[in-house]
């Protein structure tokens, strides 16, 4: 699971019930610096349309760029056998990103739609049969090792 609280009492949960649990920072929330916590109407539009600007390599709130999440899901998901995940809607946005856009870097219009709670999303390609799920206690995906992801960060 994630650290942050709302993940890793789901993934303590989920061990009462028979499943491993284990955290990995990897599986954190995309870092939205100052604007963690905020609502997005009190947030100055220059600052999200900044954001929106330069989707992938712009740190929202002084935060974490798209790009760095990205690498952290690819890297988690490389070296990480089938299991489930419990994490974010963020991180589940960014494993999409990779299984459907061959490395490409994202733009603010195409990032994939945030799940919501209590989703079942198709999580990687139908013969490798995983799923998505998001609750509100946290977010859950399966990934089967099944082949590498395929964004590597440029500079």
């Amino acid at each position: 699971t994630s650290p942050l609280r709302r993940s890793a009492d789901t993934g303590r949960w989920l061990a009462r019930w028979g499943w491993r649990h284990r955290v990995d920072a990897r599986l954190c929330e995309l870092d939205f610096g100052d604007w963690d916590g905020r609502d997005w109407a009190d947030i100055a539009v220059t600052e999200i349309d900044a954001w929106c600007a330069e989707f992938a390599r712009h740190a929202p709130g002084g935060g974490e760029p798209v790009a760095a999440l990205l690498a952290r899901c690819a890297a988690f998901i490389d070296d990480e056998r089938a299991g489930c995940v419990v994490g974010h809607a963020g991180w589940i946005s960014a494993a999409l990103w990779l299984r459907d856009c061959n490395g490409a870097l994202p733009q603010a219009a195409t990032w994939p739609r945030a799940v919501g709670y209590g989703a079942l999303v198709t999580f990687l390609s139908a013969a490798d049969r995983a799923a998505s799920a998001s609750s509100r206690a946290g977010s859950a995906c399966s990934i089967p090792k099944a082949r590498p992801a395929r964004y590597r960060p440029t500079r």
